[in-house]
């Protein structure tokens, strides 16, 4: 078995010193530290004994490394803005939260990585092309991520008159959040190289550090009209649109998915 890049081991431990230094390790000082970074080491040595990457990725836990943590700094800004205030051994608790779901997004990258380059090296190559939106798609989803960008940075200056104490920190959050959405506006709408193989596809836009595996049960199915061509996942929002200039052989593309996705139904 080929051993699994060293990062997502790295990216693995680093999580778990995070968390358990965040949630746990300030109750047991002095022995807090050495504690998450035995957990840390624990859990990188798991990973590359158990191969803990495409696991992680195939049964998609991992986004549990990322939401986790994101929803607790959701909560503690939600009831700091209620008690308007923020007590400062809070604050640390704020930090560590950020460090470990940033930490969780490397893990997602690493997995998600070596869970496709798992499945490229032992599936068939079916057919490959490269798509992104139309052009009327693309503005339109420009449009919105600027329209969220705003909107945070808006709430962000909100936060400042609404409770002091958070300026620098609920403030900064939201306003940093409202930058990345804007900034997303710039990024959106690039082209993506698809690849099909036997038990699904691997997904990858141009210029990502991500790329995905989605196997076919992951589709409802595909469609084309007069200028795209749309893969059809379940989730509203989550289809792949792909311009029907931008694709080299439509034809071939679409008769490919038509029989990959009406032969997996019963």
């Amino acid at each position: 078995m080929n051993r699994p890049p060293l990062r997502f081991p790295l990216a693995l431990g680093a999580w778990g010193t995070f968390a358990v230094g965040t949630l746990v390790a300030p109750s047991l000082v002095p022995r807090g530290p050495v504690l998450a970074l035995a957990v840390g080491a624990i859990l990188s040595l798991a990973a590359v004994r158990y191969d803990l990457a495409p696991v992680l990725a195939r049964t998609r836990l991992h986004l549990a490394l990322v939401v986790l943590p994101t929803a607790a700094i959701v909560v503690w800004m939600f009831d700091a803005l209620v008690s308007g205030s923020v007590l400062r051994g809070s604050l640390s608790v704020l930090l560590g939260l950020a460090a470990t779901g940033g930490a969780g997004l490397a893990v997602l990258v690493a997995a998600d990585n070596r869970y496709a380059a798992d499945r490229m090296a032992n599936q068939s190559v079916l057919v490959e092309w490269t798509g992104g939106p139309t052009r009327t798609r693309r503005r339109w989803q420009r449009v919105g991520f600027v329209a969220l960008g705003v909107g945070c940075i808006v709430a962000g200056v909100a936060t400042w008159f609404l409770a002091r104490d958070l300026a620098d920190v609920g403030g900064s959050l939201l306003a940093s959040l409202g930058g990345g959405f804007v900034g997303s506006a710039y990024s959106t709408g690039r082209s993506v190289r698809y690849t099909a193989l036997e038990g699904g596809i691997v997904v990858r836009p141009f210029g990502a550090v991500r790329s995905v595996y989605l196997p076919w049960s992951r589709f409802t199915g595909v469609e084309r009209t007069s200028e795209e061509l749309v893969l059809r996942r379940r989730l509203p929002g989550t289809s792949f649109h792909c311009a029907l200039s931008d694709v080299a052989d439509p034809d071939d593309v679409e008769a490919t998915l038509h029989e990959r996705l009406d032969g997996r139904r019963p």
